[in-house]
C-alpha cells in the first residue's frame, strides 16, 4: 500500500494545471512549454511555483510531503533554484 497522499490537482486553476502537467506529465522544458502555452518562460514558472506553494498547502495536514516528479529534474520552487 502506498503512504503517500493523492495530489488533487482541482485545487490549482487552469494554467497552473496546465503548467504542472505539462513540466512533468509531458517532460516538457521550460522554454517548451512556454512556446507551447503562448506565454514567456518567467510567466511558466510564476505559474509552477504558485502551483507547487497550492499543492505543498493543501498536502499541509499529510506527515508526508511528495516532492519530485517523473522527469529527468525534481519539482522545485524558486526558492531552490539558484540566482
Amino acid at each position: 500500500m502506498n503512504d503517500f497522499p493523492s495530489i488533487d490537482l482541482s485545487v490549482l486553476t487552469a494554467r497552473q494545471r496546465e503548467v504542472i502537467e505539462m513540466r512533468y506529465s509531458s517532460c516538457l522544458s521550460w522554454a517548451e512549454t512556454a512556446r507551447f502555452l503562448g506565454i514567456g518562460v518567467r510567466s511558466v514558472r510564476t505559474h509552477h511555483d504558485r502551483a507547487i506553494a497550492t499543492l505543498a498547502g493543501s498536502l499541509s495536514h499529510s506527515k508526508h510531503l511528495l516532492v519530485g516528479g517523473s522527469c529527468a529534474e525534481p519539482l522545485k520552487t524558486s526558492a531552490s533554484r539558484p540566482g
